[in-house]
């Protein structure tokens, strides 16, 4: 994968998302659930989200962890986050998140937030070695050579022992690794696409739909073998990597260099 192709992606992304961050509904593209609009259901989410993304972690050792959120938007997962570990960093290719991200961690914890490029870890960031970095919903949005580049720029700045937890779409006509949970029931997709259509209908501004459908919202649908085969072309030898498909629609993966259990 030529870093080329991440570097042409790059300006585009970043001028979408700018363009979602000043939209009336840019905390919708943050997280598109049911409910946004809601400041209390907003918050019930990102506790719930939150708490995934720190799936198994001793909370006593998350308490000396430094962490990096890659794609932190307006702060909604870093507010739940940050109190709990020793550091936290993210960035995002928005400003307009970025000032909002601050505003509500203020006094939460060492934080620090940096503007991306949309191709590279801002370099302030790469003295830093990390306990987790994590991409929350992040890399569904993205072309595949952006993913590719943002895994191979995470995987030097974890610790030994380190985990980077992230997210890609899956390829709804691939159903391997496909192991649904009683609570998810089938009909998920259809669920999700009735939600999007829904919130585009209630809406006036031809743009808004534009950034939905007709640009890069939606990002590279991974088959199961070529999800893992890209990943394992990356991996030092001592690191494992672990993937749970339990909607038909996300691979929740995790890389960790050393030994242990996965997610």
């Amino acid at each position: 994968m030529s870093n080329q192709e991440a570097e042409d992606w790059a300006p585009l992304l970043k001028a979408e998302w700018r363009a979602r961050a000043r939209s009336p509904r840019g905390r919708f593209y943050v997280a598109s659930h049911p409910g946004w609009q809601d400041d209390e259901t907003w918050e019930r989410q990102a506790v719930i989200d939150a708490d995934f993304v720190l799936l198994g972690l001793d909370p006593e050792a998350l308490a000396r962890m430094k962490v990096l959120e890659i794609g932190c938007g307006n702060g909604r997962l870093a507010r739940q986050i940050a109190p709990r570990v020793a550091r936290y960093h993210g960035f995002d290719l928005c400003e307009t998140y970025l000032a909002e991200a601050r505003t509500v961690t203020t006094g939460l914890g060492r934080t620090r937030f940096l503007e991306g490029d949309g191709a590279r870890i801002p370099a302030a960031l790469n003295d830093e070695r990390y306990d987790l970095i994590f991409a929350a919903a992040v890399f569904i949005h993205c072309p595949r050579p952006i993913v590719v580049a943002y895994l191979e720029q995470a995987l030097p700045l974890l610790v030994a022992g380190g985990r980077f937890r992230f997210q890609v779409l899956a390829d709804p006509e691939d159903g391997e690794g496909y192991v649904p949970l009683e609570a998810l029931a089938a009909g998920t997709e259809s669920r999700t696409r009735d939600f999007v259509d829904e919130v585009l209908a209630d809406q006036a501004d031809a743009r808004e739909e534009e950034l939905v459908e007709g640009s890069h919202y939606q990002g590279h649908l991974f088959r199961y073998r070529e999800l893992l085969e890209t990943v394992r072309l990356l991996l030092p030898a001592a690191a494992e990597f672990h993937v749970i498909r339990f909607d038909p629609m996300i691979f929740n993966c995790e890389i960790r260099l050393g030994c242990g259990d996965g997610i």
